[in-house]
C-alpha cells in the first residue's frame, strides 16, 4: 500500500512550485501526495494532478487576527484582543486540520516553515504522522557563520565573524523589546505567549529556538532545506535538525504551468534562436516596492534602445504591472505577464532578478549568471544576493539607485565576461551528490 504524505503549503509561487516538484518525485516513487493550503494555490496544484484541500482558517499565533473577518476588513484592537484571549483562531485551525487529517490519513506531514505553528495544532490533535518542516529559504536561526537573512553583509575574515555576532545581538535586542511591547499591548496574549501557552496546555514536548528571524523553529522537528549547503557562506550545518536537500529540481521541468506565455512558441515565432535572451523578473509580490520596479522597467526600455542590444532581447515578466507595459514593444524588449521561469532560463544568457531563493536556484540549475536587485530590505533577498556575490555567481546592485547608463554598463559587462558563466557552471557541477535517493532516505529516517 502506498504511503500518504500531506503537504501544508504557503501559496506563493516560490513555495508552491518546489512542493509540486517534490510531489512529482514522490509520486514517481509510489507515494500518494496530497496538498492543502490557501485557495490561491488550488489551480496550479490541481493542474499537476494532485488532490488539493482548501484551508479557510488562519494560522494561529502568527499575527493574523486582523484578517479574521470574512469581509477581509481589518479588525480593531478590541476585536484583535478578543480573538487572542478566546483562542478562536487556534480552535478554527484545529477543527479544519482535524477534518483533513481524518480524511487523508497521512503517514507523513510536511509543513511550510511560514506555517510552522501548525506543528502545535497537529500535535494537539494527537495525530501520529511523522512531521517535518519544509524550508524554502536558508535557515533562519542564529549561526556563528551566517548573519541574519535580511542582512546584506558578507562575513569574511575575523571582522566579518565579529559583525555576524553583532547583527544577531541587535536582532535579539529588537526581538526582546518588541515582545515586551506586544505582551503589554495584548495583556500577555502576544503571539509567542499564545503559542507557548498552547504547548504547555497540551503537554507537548516542543522546544523553540530562542534566536530566529522568521516564524517559529522547533528543535525536535527536522527541517528539510531546499538548497545545498554549498550555497551558504560556510559549509556548516547550523543545527542537528537541518537537512540540506539541494535544489530538488529532478522533476521541475515536468511541472505544468498556467502561463499566458509559451516560451517555445515565442522563441519559434520571433526567430530568437540567434538572439541573446536577457530575462528579467522581480517575482510575483512586489507591492511595497511597486514604484521602484516600475521605474526600473522603464529604465530597461531605454537601455534596450542602445544599438549594442540589436541582436539581443530583454524578456520581462512584469506580473501585476503588465497593463502598464503591455503596449511597449521594440525589437529588443518584450513584456509578458507571467512565464514558466525555469523553461525560459534554459534559453537565457543573463538573469536580472530580485533575489528570491527559488529564482536563484533555477538560475544556477540552468547555468545562468545573475544581476540581483533585492526589493525587500526586511526579507531574505538581501542575504540571498550576498550569497550570489560571495560565490561569484553574479553581482548585486541597489534598485533604488539605478540609471540607464548604470544598467547598460553592468549588463554589457556581464554578457561579455565568461567569469560568472564559468563559476555558475562549476558551482552546479559541485552539487551532483544531491540525489532523489538522499531525499527519500531522509523521509524514511523521520522519527
Amino acid at each position: 500500500m502506498n504511503r500518504t504524505i500531506l503537504f501544508i503549503v504557503q501559496p506563493s509561487i516560490g513555495h508552491i512550485v518546489p512542493v509540486i516538484s517534490i510531489g512529482l518525485i514522490l509520486r514517481k516513487n509510489n507515494y500518494h501526495v496530497v496538498i492543502a493550503g490557501n485557495e490561491a494555490a488550488e489551480k496550479i496544484v490541481s493542474l499537476n494532478g494532485f488532490k488539493f484541500y482548501v484551508l479557510l482558517s488562519l494560522n494561529f499565533a502568527q499575527g493574523f487576527e486582523k484578517y479574521y473577518k470574512a469581509d477581509k476588513r481589518k479588525n480593531g484592537y478590541l476585536d484583535n484582543l478578543l480573538l487572542r484571549t478566546s483562542n478562536r483562531i487556534f480552535v478554527d485551525r484545529k477543527c479544519e486540520l482535524e477534518a483533513v487529517l481524518a480524511e487523508v490519513r497521512p503517514h507523513i506531514i510536511g509543513i511550510d516553515q511560514f506555517l510552522s505553528s501548525d506543528v502545535v495544532v497537529i500535535r494537539s490533535i494527537g495525530h501520529k504522522a511523522k512531521l517535518f518542516i519544509l524550508q524554502t529559504m536558508f535557515p533562519t536561526v542564529k549561526s556563528r557563520f551566517h548573519p541574519p537573512l535580511n542582512s546584506p553583509v558578507i562575513p569574511t575574515g575575523q571582522k566579518g565573524k565579529f559583525l555576524v555576532q553583532v547583527l544577531w545581538t541587535i536582532r535579539r535586542i529588537f526581538f526582546v523589546a518588541w515582545r515586551s511591547y506586544a505582551r503589554i499591548k495584548y495583556l500577555n496574549f502576544d503571539d509567542l505567549s499564545i503559542l507557548l501557552r498552547q504547548i504547555k496546555k497540551d503537554r507537548q514536548h516542543l522546544l523553540i529556538e530562542k534566536n530566529f528571524l522568521f516564524n517559529y523553529v522547533f528543535l525536535q522537528i527536522p527541517e528539510f532545506i531546499l538548497c545545498p549547503v554549498e550555497l551558504e557562506f560556510a559549509r556548516d550545518r547550523t543545527r542537528n535538525y537541518h537537512v540540506y536537500l539541494g535544489f530538488m529540481h529532478h522533476e521541475r521541468n515536468k511541472v505544468k504551468w498556467d502561463s499566458t506565455f509559451s516560451v517555445s512558441k515565442f522563441i519559434e515565432n520571433h526567430s530568437l534562436q540567434s538572439k541573446t535572451i536577457i530575462y528579467c523578473s522581480f517575482g510575483t509580490r512586489f507591492q511595497a516596492t511597486r514604484a521602484y520596479v516600475s521605474k526600473f522597467f522603464r529604465t530597461l526600455v531605454d537601455v534596450s534602445k542602445d544599438a549594442y542590444f540589436n541582436d539581443k532581447i530583454f524578456i520581462v515578466a512584469c506580473g501585476e504591472l503588465y497593463d502598464e507595459f503591455k503596449d511597449i514593444k521594440n525589437d529588443s524588449i518584450v513584456f509578458v505577464k507571467n512565464v514558466d521561469q525555469y523553461c525560459l532560463l534554459a534559453h537565457a544568457k543573463l538573469f536580472i532578478t530580485h533575489g528570491g531563493l527559488n529564482s536563484i536556484k533555477e538560475a544556477i540549475d540552468n547555468q545562468v549568471p545573475m544581476i540581483v536587485f533585492p526589493l525587500e530590505l526586511y526579507g531574505d533577498q538581501p542575504g540571498n544576493a550576498a550569497r550570489v556575490e560571495f560565490h561569484g555567481l553574479g553581482i548585486r546592485r541597489n534598485i533604488r539607485e539605478v540609471s540607464t547608463s548604470s544598467i547598460s554598463l553592468i549588463t554589457k559587462s556581464m554578457l561579455e565576461s565568461s567569469i560568472y558563466l564559468n563559476q555558475v557552471h562549476n558551482f552546479k557541477g559541485s552539487l551532483s551528490g544531491y540525489t532523489q535517493k538522499r531525499f527519500l532516505d531522509a523521509l524514511e529516517n523521520l522519527t
